[in-house]
């Protein structure tokens, strides 16, 4: 850097800490800012305070976001370490937060040295690459509202692994329903291709959990170190419980799952389980067994206190912006996440099966004898004899047809009960992914149900009265175990409650 620009940044630091200052005060809160304890970061000023008599730390973190808003900042973070408390700022967050950036860094290089299995998370504070050990979680909780960074985190970390790692040393289980993971179809670390839906998922975790139990005996063995890791990836996790076939099954998962969570440490498995916005009451399996978490902006504190045991979360920016906790660390961890572009994936996964697919014969039908005799990979048959082997006595799974008709008939009678609804509402109250939620607001326009699109307006609700309703919506509604006389009920709450 050039003596002069040096000088301009000084002079800007300076000027910066002078008005956060003079801003805390305006709080009530009296800091001062160190001699010598400012330090000019890549795009970023680094502050050691000092707390005046009265001031606590919660004092300073309280007004956190009051700050950055008043001083028009794009950073203002709050740091505490065990050698003090620093404030971040910035007015140009510029930083490249790429993954990329992350994997050819010097820190990542000395992670792989250490760590068995590094994850990229992301840049801290000072933006420095943010790399934890995903063996040592072992298991991980994502969560958050939409588009707050959990699927983007979930594409970077099995990037990571795909990347760094053959399908020999790590086999990849991937479930999503919204098809935002198809990406990864086809690579070779797969153990079985991506599960789109609960009859699959129930099957393959307890396929899972047979290999956590042929595992566990071999624990002492020769042969047990020479097995592959198992990571085991949900996108929308709770939609996948949610949505079994009856409460028979979605007890299975939940008790299978809990048992994997539990002992799947000792077995080279891990799981990553991300979950939006998850309530006490929907989560369905025993937080205490999952020790990791990774929290984005949360719609309400509620979820945050779900996720993490505290607030916080519904106080985050967004955009990968995250806490992170694990009991690694003697506090939560504020973190940007790191970025890839779907190009960038795209690219690099292309490169990956273009990399397999070019191997010698000789060398393939090393990988195959390997993958037989150490490895994980689920057959469809494995997967046809799951059901008589533990005599689930559970009802047979409808076909996605009815699932769908099921779903579209409930939601239909949650919408006579309100006066306007829309593709986020639907969303979030039934817990599916945007691209399912619009297809059933199609299905609802079709039906005469909602009005069309206006501007980004809510779409209002067309019936007021039972005669509003054509005889296609009745008989629908009637196949799929409503009567006239729920229907009725439904469209008089509106009318009494005013939505």
């Amino acid at each position: 850097m050039r003596y002069y620009d040096n000088y301009i940044l000084e002079d800007q630091a300076d000027e910066l800490a002078e008005k956060i200052v003079k801003c805390y005060k305006g709080y009530g809160v009296s800091i001062n800012i160190k001699d010598k304890g400012i330090t000019i970061l890549e795009d970023r000023f680094k502050f050691g305070i000092k707390l005046l008599p009265g001031t606590r730390v919660a004092d300073i973190k309280k007004y956190e976001t009051d700050i950055r808003m008043s001083l028009k900042l794009s950073l203002f973070q709050v740091v505490v370490e065990h050698l003090g408390i620093y404030l971040v700022a910035s007015k140009g967050f510029s930083l490249d937060n790429s993954l990329f950036r992350i994997l050819a860094s010097p820190e990542y290089a000395e992670a792989k040295k250490k760590m068995r299995i590094p994850h990229p998370i992301g840049f801290d504070a000072t933006g420095k690459p943010f790399i934890a050990d995903l063996t040592k979680y072992p298991q991980l909780m994502i969560a958050g509202s939409t588009s707050s960074g959990k699927t983007l985190s979930l594409k970077a970390l099995l990037m990571g692994i795909v990347l760094e790692y053959s399908p020999q040393d790590v086999k990849l289980l991937v479930c999503d329903r919204a098809g935002d993971l198809d990406v990864f179809a086809g690579i070779p670390h797969l153990a079985y291709p991506i599960i789109e839906n609960s009859e699959t998922f129930l099957k393959v975790i307890l396929e899972m959990k047979n290999e956590l139990e042929r595992r566990i005996g071999l624990k002492h063995s020769a042969e047990f170190n020479r097995l592959p890791s198992i990571i085991f990836v949900t996108d929308e996790f709770l939609a996948f419980i949610s949505e079994m076939a009856n409460k028979s099954m979605t007890q299975l998962a939940a008790k299978t799952i809990s048992d994997i969570l539990r002992r799947g440490r000792h077995a080279k498995i891990h799981m990553v389980l991300a979950a939006h916005n998850p309530t006490q009451s929907n989560m369905h399996i025993d937080l205490s067994d999952i020790p990791a978490r990774m929290a984005f902006r949360c719609v309400k504190f509620t979820n945050s206190v779900t996720i993490l045991g505290e607030s916080g979360a519904e106080k985050l920016l967004g955009n990968g912006d995250m806490l992170f906790q694990s009991p690694y660390f003697d506090r939560l961890q504020r973190i940007q996440g790191a970025y890839i572009s779907e190009e960038q994936v795209k690219t690099a996964l292309k490169q990956v099966r273009l990399k397999f697919s070019n191997k010698s014969p000789k060398e393939k039908v090393y990988d195959l004898l390997n993958d037989i005799k150490n490895g994980f990979v689920i057959n469809d048959a494995a997967l046809l004899k799951i059901e008589p082997e533990y005599d689930l006595k559970i009802d047979p799974v409808p076909k996605k047809q009815e699932i769908d008709d099921k779903l579209l008939a409930e939601i239909i009678m949650w919408v006579l009960a309100h006066n306007s609804i829309s593709c986020n509402l639907i969303k979030d109250t039934f817990r599916i992914g945007w691209k399912r939620a619009g297809e059933f607001l199609e299905k609802l326009y079709g039906f005469g149900v909602v009005g069309d699109i206006y501007a980004k307006l809510p779409r209002p609700v067309i019936p007021v009265d039972y005669v509003d309703l054509s005889d296609d919506i009745v008989s629908f509604l009637n196949k799929n175990g409503y009567p006239e006389d729920l229907i009725k009920n439904a469209l008089r709450y509106k009318a009494l409650n005013g939505d």
